[in-house]
């Protein structure tokens, strides 16, 4: 009996809070005109966003251009928390609003700094349902002078998968819009057309010859007589200009194979070794 019990305290408790939860999420901002006033444009932002740009996630440029709503959502709580502390109300409640107010915009500013720095941790806090639930559930508390209990905080923190998932549910089974099917399009182009550095071949390029070699192999046959030099060759060092002395010497023609000796020996003379050789001993 005890078990039987407990179950079912528990479960009143989740539906109590359950229709807590549902109550500020579709009733109270419609109940109470200046709730009504401040939240028309972050629903119809919300599902604007939800239909035309978040279907499939978001990005980081998004998720940097929604922490304006709670940056700036947090910052309202926060005068109005003020100025109740200032007209002389006191309680825990306005800590705790106080302490509320600050955490949202702390979100906000978290999500600025983490998408300044290229985080992709961003692509999954910073979606436009997630920035849009944290106003819209907790501006009765702040706008239409809810009573802060325990049951309002466990059902703002606990339910919020519910409206996560719900979102999630209606964008896969609603057709996409022609502008969203036509930005993915061209943003699937860009990526086609634009590859990436590193994927682009370069193109090969022959290496230059060795000049220093080719030279060294014109200016002695030049030298030796074999190749005659240009008429408009300078008759100045062939160190000081190589380039030039190079396309010259190569003008008149390739080497020959097999380049004769400059000082051949004379036909008469008998070889070095008949020279040099000594006379037979004498008898």
């Amino acid at each position: 009996m005890d078990i039987i019990a407990g179950i079912l305290l528990v479960a009143g408790f989740l539906w109590l809070t359950f229709k807590l939860w549902l109550y500020n999420i579709f009733i109270s901002p419609f109940s109470n005109f200046e709730v009504f006033w401040v939240l028309t444009p972050v629903y119809i932002g919300m599902l604007l966003a939800e239909l035309f740009q978040e279907k499939r996630g978001t990005s980081m440029g998004n998720a940097i251009s929604n922490s304006v709503v709670v940056l700036w959502g947090g910052i309202d709580f926060l005068r109005l928390t003020v100025n109740a502390i200032g007209h002389g109300e006191s309680g825990w409640h306005l800590w705790v609003r106080l302490s509320i107010a600050l955490a949202i915009i702390g979100y906000g500013i978290f999500i600025i700094i983490a998408g300044l720095r290229a985080k992709s941790l961003i692509k999954h806090v910073g979606r436009i349902r997630e920035v849009s639930y944290c106003i819209i559930i907790f501006a009765p508390l702040y706008y239409a002078g809810s009573t802060l209990t325990l049951e309002y905080l466990f059902g703002a923190v606990v339910y919020f998968p519910i409206f996560y998932f719900t979102l999630e549910f209606v964008d896969m089974f609603l057709p996409d819009p022609k502008a969203f099917v036509m930005d993915a399009k061209e943003g699937a182009e860009q990526r086609v057309d634009a590859p990436s550095a590193q994927n682009t071949p370069q193109p090969r390029t022959r290496p230059a010859p060795p000049q220093s070699g080719m030279l060294l192999n014109i200016q002695p046959a030049q030298r030796r007589g074999f190749i005659a030099p240009s008429s408009n060759m300078p008759a100045q060092h062939p160190q000081q200009h190589p380039q030039q002395h190079l396309q010259q010497g190569w003008s008149q023609g390739p080497l020959p194979q097999n380049p004769p000796p400059q000082n051949p020996p004379p036909q008469g003379r008998p070889p070095y070794h008949r020279r040099h050789q000594q006379p037979p001993p004498s008898s």
